[in-house]
């Protein structure tokens, strides 16, 4: 074989080589597009949230996972204080890069290298997203796996929708994700009125979520949540004053323990509506001082061996109930606390008795004092019997009555 059909033979080899190497290459990224989750999947992980008519917290249910997460309210506008501080904060080409940002995973190659040690990650929000659907293991597979799955985000979602994702469902240490769930926790506040150190602080936690929080490393937290509050300055975001103002805040030291109340109601509600945002039509307001009175009646009840009470506030002219009270302290399992009240249901003979009882002092058949027999009575084949199989022997009205005793309301029938 001559010298130049063995260099064309070469070239035949190389040529394919190369198209087979293309074209597994575009069939594996293809694959990978198809096979890669989409942001969706995070829904799963929503928790479940009511609220009062006014949107103030009643109640957070935990998610499948343990965790709390406040499902999505495309009503809510996430504040452009939160935005520009985790762009400042964790990518500044977000609205210019593809998914991944090259400059960053250069400058990240090469300082890794140099420090012998895994230092900056070079990840986008966009990848931050990929990382929370496939967990925090740091490989270079995992790293190419994000940055494939960032592009595909990329692709198929706009900047403001992947930068609202992330903020959902970010980690903000212990069991919270997203910034709702964090600004309750940390501030008790809703996220639109916090202040740019409140801001500052939940840019920075998703960053180290295990290590720093609230309530655990508040030094290192501090001077993170100022460094990036000095960035803001030095951009011109935030004035100077705002600066100075701004790092005199302290970190809170502890973490606030969310709203539950309504708890009969939003038990009943939860079973058909987990992983979603409920608005009640409750006033938050008038709940609390709804519990707090059927909790001080139901003790002064206690004494006449009365051991659980409940209340129900309707709006009159609207018919919207405002407060919904199923027991008088739902954590007392000893009387029933967690049978709701309101709805449990009731013997009609019971219900019947105070009209039984008004008719017969209508008719002037007793007065409250009257003496009644209770003892074992029989009328033809019917024997009836008081809910406690016991009897008294002699009993007033009155008495009979609170304790529902049916023997005497049958002879006064």
């Amino acid at each position: 074989m001559s010298k130049w059909n063995k260099v064309s033979m070469t070239g035949k080899k190389s040529r394919l080589f190369l198209t087979v190497f293309a074209s597994s290459l575009v069939i594996s990224v293809v694959c990978a597009f198809v096979c890669f989750p989409g942001m969706s999947v995070l829904r799963e992980r929503n928790g479940t949230v009511f609220t009062d008519r006014n949107g103030e917290l009643l109640r957070v249910f935990l998610n499948s996972s343990e965790q709390y997460c406040f499902p999505p309210d495309e009503s809510l506008v996430i504040p452009e204080k939160l935005k520009k501080a985790v762009l400042t904060f964790e990518d500044r080409r977000f609205y210019y890069h593809p998914g991944f940002d090259p400059f960053a995973l250069v400058r990240a190659l090469f300082l890794n290298i140099s420090e012998m040690r895994v230092v900056s990650g070079a990840s986008t929000i966009t990848m931050q997203v990929a990382r929370i659907i496939e967990g925090k293991e740091r490989t270079v597979l995992q790293k190419i796996k994000e940055i494939l799955m960032a592009v595909k985000f990329e692709m198929f979602h706009s900047k403001e929708e992947i930068l609202a994702t992330y903020l959902r469902y970010a980690p903000y240490g212990g069991n919270l994700m997203g910034y709702e769930a964090a600004s309750w926790k940390y501030f008790r506040k809703k996220p639109e009125v916090l202040s740019w150190a409140e801001t500052a602080t939940l840019a920075v936690l998703p960053n180290s979520p295990s290590s720093m929080y609230p309530g655990k490393n508040k030094g290192p937290l501090k001077a993170k949540r100022d460094r990036l509050l000095g960035k803001l300055k030095e951009e011109g975001i935030i004035t100077q004053s705002s600066f100075e103002l701004a790092v005199m805040e302290p970190i809170p030291g502890k973490i606030y323990p969310f709203n539950q109340y309504a708890h009969h109601l939003t038990r009943k509600l939860f079973t058909k509506n987990r992983g979603r945002r409920i608005d009640t039509s409750i006033d938050i307001e008038v709940q609390k001082i709804t519990e707090s009175l059927v909790s001080r009646h139901q003790k002064m009840l206690s004494k006449l061996d009365i051991f659980n009470a409940a209340a129900i506030v309707v709006d009159t002219e609207s018919g919207e109930i405002v407060a919904w009270v199923g027991s008088g302290n739902f954590y007392d399992d000893k009387h029933g606390g967690q049978v709701d009240g309101i709805t449990a249901e009731r013997s009609s003979g019971s219900i019947l008795k105070p009209f039984l009882y008004a008719m017969a002092i209508d008719e002037g058949v007793l007065v409250p004092e009257t003496k009644i027999k209770d003892i074992p009575s029989y009328f033809g084949s019917f024997k009836p019997m008081n809910a406690d199989h016991s009897y008294r022997g002699v009993v007033s009205a009155k008495e009979a009555l609170i304790l529902s005793l049916n023997v005497p309301a049958v002879r006064i029938l």
